[in-house]
Order: C-alpha cells, then structure tokens, then sequence
C-alpha cells in the first residue's frame, strides 16, 4: 500500500488511537493548559488591584500621620508591589496633625507634630524624612509637596468699643493693669489651628470679630484691615476678597510679628 493510502486510511480512522485523534487529544490539553494558567494570571492580576490603594486627599493626611515612620527606611514588597516598613513602629509615627489638597496631579500635604500640645512644624531632617517616604510611598506621575513650616501670619487692625471700668482705651484690664484680654483672645484664636479639630481650617473674617466680642468689657468691633502672609509669600487682603475668607498656606496662623496686636488694636469708649 503506498504512503499516501495509509495516511488517508489513518485519518478517516475513527479509533482512539487514530493520528487525528491522538492530535486533537494533545490540541486540546494544551489549550486547557493555557486556560488554566490565563485563570491563574487573572486572578493575580486581580488579587493585585485590589490590593492597590487609590489615592484620596483624605489618604495622603491619614497615611502621613499612621504609616510614615521618621527614620526607618521603607522595603519594597514583591508580594503586594507596595512599599511598607519591615517593622511598625508606633514611636517614630512623630506627624501628629496633616491635611491634603489636591490640585491635578500636584498633592500639597500640610503637617505639624505636637510639641507640649501645640502643633509645631517637623525639623529640617523630619520633612526630608517625609519627602523621602512619599518619593516612594506614592503612587507614580502624582507629584507630592510637603509643607511643614511656620504659619502664616496675621496683620489685623481693628477698632474696638469696650466698657471703660473693665477694659481702658489702652487695651489693658483695668482689674490688674497688665493683662490685654483682647490681644490674649485673638492669639488663642489663631493657636487654636494648631490644634486636631481646627488645623487647615478656613479663616473666616466674622470669627475673629466674635473671638472679640466675646471678650468681658467689649461692646463692638470694627475689622478695619486684615492682611494675612504666607511663610515667604506676599499679603492677601482678606477684607478685600469676594469670599472674606482664607485658607492658611502652612495650615495654621499667628501673629504678624513685624505688626504686633498692641499697636494694631484701638480702642475707644463705648
């Protein structure tokens, strides 16, 4: 029998053993191989994204607070394709107070640590620290800027009726001839940013009016200029603003130091 009838007799073979079939029974078990292993793959594909953190503005505070350990050096883990410390380690969490704006692809993080119950912007080191943790920590083409610095200042000038047999027309108490219960009102005021619930707060021109107000002996208060500076940055008048509102570059205010409340406030009787 030639070749070419013993190959047509074993291709119209209907046994088990038959070339086609022996063919069509290797076809299909290296199909099923690679369905099972494209199963296998997805299912990591999708143990990772689920494992991946979508970033929020919210996500960028608490993880600087909660995950940022200063001085400990972040591992990259080929199990879950994130970086994390090898150890946690609650001592060297030293970012006490953060909040995060979202501009685009630019994320700008506010932080301060607590000193004695204040909040006080890290050292020098400390934000290199958190600059180098969110170089790694976060997610690619998101640029991050830590802002850790002093806060910005307030230039207020303000015109102030009080009762004369509490508080004199220079501002001090007139119970203890010392005290200046109005400076002390507005400077508490502007320390309470550096506090959990008020830090990034916005700054608002009728809060400090009834900062003031509320002060034993005042009767009335004219803002009459508000000018607030950030570290380095030009004056804004907030008075001026459509809003009459600001938001502090560092997160928090003080006192303008080259515009002390002393010679800013007048008072006059009411």
């Amino acid at each position: 029998m030639a070749a070419n009838e013993i190959l047509s007799v074993q291709l119209t073979d209907n046994r088990d053993s038959a070339i086609h079939n022996q063919i069509g029974h290797e076809v299909s078990g290296m199909i099923a191989i690679l369905e099972q292993n494209n199963d296998i793959h997805n299912l990591t594909v999708e143990d990772r994204a689920r494992s991946v953190i979508v970033p929020s503005a919210p996500w960028y505070a608490w993880a600087s607070v909660n995950t940022f350990q200063a001085g400990d050096t972040l591992v990259f883990n080929k199990e879950t394709g994130q970086y994390g410390y090898a150890v946690v380690n609650d001592e060297r969490k030293i970012v006490d107070l953060a909040a995060c704006e979202v501009e685009g692809s630019r994320v700008i993080i506010k932080v301060l640590k607590l000193v004695a119950g204040v909040g006080t912007p890290l050292t020098g080191s400390e934000k290199t620290a958190l600059d180098g943790f969110w170089s790694k920590y976060v997610t690619t083409g998101v640029f991050v800027q830590v802002v850790s610095q002093e806060g910005d200042e307030v230039d207020l000038k303000a015109l102030i009726e009080v009762d004369t047999d509490i508080i004199g027309t220079d501002g001090v108490l007139v119970e203890d001839g010392t005290t200046r219960p109005v400076d002390v009102a507005i400077t508490e005021f502007y320390t309470s940013y550096q506090s959990e619930n008020d830090f990034n707060s916005t700054f608002y021109i009728q809060d400090v009016e009834r900062a003031i107000l509320a002060v034993n002996g005042v009767k009335n208060v004219v803002i009459n200029a508000c000018n607030i500076k950030p570290l380095g940055g030009s004056y804004v008048d907030v008075i001026a603003s459509a809003t009459r509102k600001y938001v502090p570059a560092a997160g928090w205010l003080k006192e303008d130091s080259l515009n002390p409340l002393s010679t800013n406030l007048t008072y006059q009787a009411g």
